[in-house]
């Protein structure tokens, strides 16, 4: 004879919860306010004093607070070891953690006692933030309602921090597709499909608020000459190498784009006609007196031309403004090229 299963009721404040976590999963991109629904939602089924969402920053190896409970305090000075304490413990283990009070391992909250004083730390809740890349951080309610923990409510705290991590996840690979959807491979500088996106509105604000604001656009003079005579990986090799020195003479990565092939785009807000001159003339020096090393030891030389337009006296549309810098970049290839024509 089989043995009767238990059947466990679904509560309807569960169903409730998991619909409005749902809705704002399918409703919106932001994850900050995604994270505060779940959170809101965890803390109805276990009220804490406080509680926290420690994300790993995998560049600097330590976890940072994304989201907690109390706005009155910065956590955004927080940062811990994944290797250490409590915290730690959840992102090696991939587990989640429930310490009573009085447990010696609750030692890991100093660091939030550091920021806040009169923080008092008896019991914690740490529940793994689990992705298809491992574990991207933690989830911690800090002294929670002893009175409303049971087996049913730590499952639910389980499924909501999958649903927290979902978001992450979400937001990650978004990220991760508008970065390439705007990124020119060869020279890791915005495309020219951003350079139309962002060009608008900076140039409505500079209009709006009467500042000046200059396009150059500068092109590397003999390019062709380097893949004949060097190949074409050498080529590519040098459109990044150019690329870079823009993006730090000009100081913004954000104002710098490939518009195609050996051409370049910079953005110079709140820089008239002189200054933007003056800019493109010490940016020409530099580009002229760098030696480019390749990887394959080759070393390169080169010059380049640019034009500049300045709104808004050589137009107030993004076409009118591009046109002309073209046209002057053009005119400045056929005086001798190495030259700024504005």
């Amino acid at each position: 004879m089989n043995e009767e299963r238990k059947i466990i009721p679904i509560e309807v404040d569960d169903l409730l919860a998991f619909h409005t976590i749902a809705r704002a999963l399918a409703a919106s991109n932001d994850v900050d306010q995604i994270l505060e629904t779940i959170l809101a939602q965890m803390e109805s089924f276990v009220p804490a004093e406080f509680w926290s969402l420690l994300i790993l920053d995998r560049d600097t190896d330590e976890l940072y607070c994304a989201i907690a409970s109390n706005p009155q305090t910065d956590w955004s000075t927080l940062r811990l070891s994944p290797r250490e304490g409590v915290s730690g413990w959840v992102i090696q283990n991939g587990r989640t953690l429930i310490l009573p009070e009085d447990d010696e391992r609750l030692a890991d909250g100093s660091e939030f006692s550091r920021i806040n004083p009169s923080f008092n730390i008896r019991s914690v809740i740490a529940m793994p933030l689990i992705s298809r890349e491992g574990t991207l951080g933690l989830i911690q309610l800090v002294n929670p309602d002893a009175a409303r923990m049971n087996d049913a409510t730590i499952a639910m705290l389980h499924i909501l921090s999958d649903y927290a991590a979902i978001a992450i996840e979400n937001a990650r690979d978004i990220a991760r597709i508008r970065h390439l959807t705007i990124t020119d491979e060869v020279t890791g500088l915005h495309n020219v499909r951003h350079l139309f996106e962002r060009f608008e509105p900076e140039l409505a604000e500079a209009l709006a608020e009467g500042c000046a604001f200059s396009l150059a656009f500068l092109d590397i003079d003999h390019f062709k000459d380097v893949n004949d005579q060097y190949g074409h990986l050498n080529g590519s090799e040098l459109l990044g190498k150019v690329g870079a020195l823009l993006a730090r003479e000009v100081g913004d990565l954000r104002m710098c784009f490939r518009y195609g092939g050996d051409e370049f785009a910079l953005l110079l807000p709140g820089m008239d006609h002189k200054e933007a001159g003056t800019k493109m003339n010490d940016l020409l020096k530099e580009v002229a007196s760098t030696l480019f090393e390749m990887r394959d030891g080759t070393e390169l030389q080169l010059t380049a031309s640019i034009g500049i337009s300045t709104a808004p006296q050589d137009g107030t549309t993004v076409k009118e403004l591009i046109a002309t810098a073209d046209a002057r970049m053009y005119l400045a290839k056929s005086k001798g090229r190495n030259r700024v024509e504005s």
